[in-house]
């Protein structure tokens, strides 16, 4: 098997995964599915008349099934919940534009993909135009409603089904052939089936977005606190930031990822993206955004190979630093520029009403963590914005959340999703290689939980954690 792309998707003979990767945008996934199946057949893996298993029905679980089963492959697609593209259909206030964090390639602003759909030689079945989340899931559920109705002799899909694993190769025996898979549905018994191939599609484990001090470490009460999760639905948008009204302290966005970032700039300004600030921002100078252009594309592009290559923080440390160093030289040149007063009026605009001044965002280290150049150029402009016009930074770099308990006087339980009312968060200090003191608590009136996503755990063997896709498809 010296494809490269099913190597790096390998898990076990005719097993492979294509969740369990970064970046994890929802084109990415439908590019890895398309990429499986091509490849497997170009492979001999897989032909018409075989057989295959995919779990998970998001996008990428989707779209792997759909195009085995035009191939002539008999195909079971698998889900645990009782719907498909499930994160996606219950969330109404996130914006996803499949093609604004290619920033700065000149595409970013067309707000849909495949670009060119309309003339475009190849079937992307589940392509989608920038919207919200729920809308855009609503019409992929349409579109496998009706690719179920056309190739009902060769696709099945069966929700509320569980996969309990595969019996392991034996060593040293022969080639493997076929997996058999133990599926449960409904709570029932498992049954095992045999399959030609099997592709994980399951996406993420989990989303860090709780904060635990138990046994506590940080004062002597043990805490568990859940924010809102990042497909949950919010009110972020909203003038009063869907808190209770007048809230008494800021509000904190904890991470430096692009879940954590994108939540800021929805609290500052209540624009649904970045590409809206951006622009709003720098739409009337268009001189600006080409210079732009110019100064941050080879750092950010400098950034994204060296990191591909790195296995710790150390090493991510001096490659983000770099490139976060950069971002925040381009947003200090307009500052002192000719077009900054243009730039903070257009900024005046988009944020009138909203309090703007009243949101942090703490984050380890002197920069942030792994993201798209879109997202850290928007921040770092918002924060510039923010400190000229009201005095105060709203980052707060090398600190560590580490205890988010409900502030005295404000007793409530903390359920999942927890925004407000108050809460009282412990902070340490911290870099990418090491943790220092802790300081506070400090009161917060909504906190914002973002710390990454934990992935599948996956065989370290022939794994790319961190992957670059084309921005199109071959």
């Amino acid at each position: 098997m010296a494809d490269p792309f099913l190597q790096a998707h390998w898990l076990e003979p005719l097993i492979f995964d294509v969740g369990g990767r970064a970046p994890i945008s929802i084109r990415d996934q439908i590019l890895r599915g398309h990429y499986l199946v091509d490849r497997a057949f170009n492979a001999g893996l897989l032909s018409s008349g075989n057989s295959i298993l995919v779990v998970g029905a998001g996008v990428a679980g989707a779209t792997t099934a759909i195009l085995a089963a035009r191939r002539g492959v008999r195909t079971l697609l698998v889900d645990a919940s009782g719907q498909p593209f499930k994160l996606q259909a219950n969330c109404t206030s996130r914006w996803v534009d499949p093609v604004q964090y290619d920033w700065p390639m000149p595409h970013f602003d067309s707000g849909q993909w495949p670009l060119l759909a309309a003339v475009s030689p190849h079937t992307v079945d589940f392509g989608f135009a920038a919207d919200y989340a729920d809308r855009i899931a609503s019409q992929w559920r349409t579109t496998l409603n009706l690719l179920r109705a056309a190739h009902l002799g060769t696709l099945h899909v069966s929700f509320n089904t569980s996969m309990h694993g595969w019996p392991a190769p034996a060593p040293g025996g022969p080639p493997v052939t076929s997996v058999g898979v133990s599926l449960s549905r409904g709570g029932g018994p498992p049954r095992t089936f045999g399959f030609h191939l099997v592709v994980l599609a399951r996406g993420m484990a989990s989303e860090r977005c709780v904060v635990e001090d138990d046994p506590p470490k940080f004062g002597t009460t043990p805490t568990h606190f859940e924010g809102v999760h990042f497909w949950q639905s919010d009110r972020f948008d909203a003038p009063d930031l869907g808190l209770p009204s007048p809230f008494a302290h800021p509000v904190l966005v904890s991470g430096s990822g692009d879940g954590a970032l994108q939540d800021f700039i929805r609290l500052v300004t209540g624009a649904k993206s970045a590409r809206e600030v951006l622009e709003a921002a720098l739409g009337s100078l268009p001189g600006t955004i080409a210079e732009l252009r110019s100064a941050l594309w080879p750092e950010d592009d400098q950034g994204h190979r060296g990191s591909l290559w790195n296995e710790n923080a150390a090493q991510d440390h001096e490659v983000y630093l770099r490139v976060h160093q950069e971002h925040v030289a381009a947003v200090s040149r307009l500052v002192h520029g000719p077009s900054w007063a243009v730039i903070a009026s257009a900024l005046d605009k988009l944020v009138v009403g909203r309090p703007a001044d009243r949101v942090r965002l703490a984050h380890s280290c002197d920069h942030f963590s792994g993201c798209y150049p879109l997202n850290r150029f928007v921040v770092l402009l918002l924060c510039a914005y923010v400190e000229g016009r009201f005095s105060i930074s709203p980052l707060l770099p090398q600190r560590q959340t580490v205890k988010v308990e409900p502030r005295s006087g404000s007793l409530h339980p903390c359920t999942q999703g927890c925004w407000g009312p108050d809460h009282d968060v412990t902070f340490i200090d911290a870099t990418c290689v090491a943790r220092g003191k802790a300081s506070g608590p400090i009161a917060y009136s909504g906190v914002v939980i973002r710390h990454g996503i934990a992935m599948q755990a996956l065989p370290a063997g022939g794994r790319m954690a961190r992957q670059s896709l084309p921005y199109h498809l071959p």
